[in-house]
């Protein structure tokens, strides 16, 4: 039985200013660049999946990122409450 396609969601939670030389090895130009953390929802209207390969807030915080909003909150602005995520 074929399955609905999923959809994507990218979901911000984080934010730092940096320079090119903190993010690419071998970089020596040092160019001033933003970097954004995401997590990841992929859902089908019967399965959701959640990704999320990143820090807690005081982690963050320790290493100079800006933590816009906790992750489980972010995804329940778009209807998806991670307290029912099995994946």
């Amino acid at each position: 039985m074929p399955t609905a396609p999923y959809r994507i969601h990218a979901v911000r939670y984080a934010h730092r200013a940096c320079t090119s030389s903190e993010v690419f090895y071998g970089d020596h130009h040092a160019a001033p660049m933003t970097m954004d953390y995401f997590v990841w929802a992929l859902t089908n209207g019967t399965h959701t999946v959640v990704v999320g390969l990143g820090f807690t807030e005081p982690v963050g915080t320790r290493r100079g990122r800006q933590f816009l909003r906790c992750p489980s909150r972010g995804l329940a602005e778009i209807g998806i409450d991670c307290r029912q995520v099995t994946h």
